[in-house]
């Protein structure tokens, strides 16, 4: 019989019962920084993150190296979520998310969990003129996990 704790359709191998924690226990998240559009160039390196469903253009400097989680913090996508690998430029209309712990958390299966549930950053939005989610939202969703390795076995099921 299938703990409470742990979904009924698992892994072969796996039986140990999932943790459920907040967000901000197992990562650091922070907001990125203005860049003017006009400094952006189609030629330049790097992606530049902010409030869309995907970067909204290209600059010659990043301020975050991937593979990090990037979620909408303001605008009509607010409560988006992104996985990004490499080096980017995250604006201040988003939050990058990092795993704290390697050891106990892969960034993949957090990002695999909570795109799965982006929608309920929708409930947490800020009624408002331009929809928001706060930080102290992303830090406050919960995450339910199992052991590191299960973790890497549902996110290469998901890659």
């Amino acid at each position: 019989m299938m703990s409470k704790k742990s979904p009924q359709l698992r892994f072969e191998g796996f039986t140990d019962d999932w943790e459920e924690r907040k967000l901000g226990e197992i990562s650091k998240t922070t907001i990125g920084e203005f860049v003017i559009k006009t400094k952006q160039s189609d030629e330049s390196p790097y992606p530049v993150y902010n409030g869309g469903r995907s970067y909204t253009g290209k600059y010659d400097e990043y301020n975050n190296d991937g593979p990090k989680i990037v979620i909408s913090a303001r605008g009509a996508n607010a409560g988006f979520v992104n996985y990004v690998s490499g080096r980017y430029w995250a604006g201040n209309s988003c939050y990058s998310v990092s795993v704290t712990k390697e050891d106990e958390f892969s960034i993949g299966y957090l990002y695999q969990f909570i795109k799965y549930n982006q929608v309920l950053f929708t409930a947490y939005q800020q009624a408002a003129n331009i929809p928001s989610v706060s930080k102290s939202d992303v830090e406050k969703f919960s995450i339910k996990y199992p052991t590191v390795l299960e973790q890497k076995k549902i996110e290469s099921f998901f890659k």
